[in-house]
């Protein structure tokens, strides 16, 4: 997680796309080893919010910002 916080913004958004699905995977085994479902909401949230921010990271990096 070093990589979010410092570096290149290349490798803050390697950072970003590394911590995503770890994040994820661990609240869905939390969701799931707590026996409820409700709580496998945040991770399907956590998803399209980190694609989106993904999306919108790579843009302002790209050529002409």
């Amino acid at each position: 997680m070093l990589l979010v916080g410092r570096g290149t913004p290349a490798g803050r958004l390697l950072g970003v796309q590394l911590g995503s699905p770890v994040a994820v995977l661990v609240l869905v085994l939390l969701g799931v080893g707590l026996g409820q479902s409700s709580y496998l909401i945040l991770p399907l949230v956590l998803v399209l919010a980190g694609y989106a921010g993904t999306l919108v990271f790579t843009r302002l990096l790209g050529p002409g910002s």
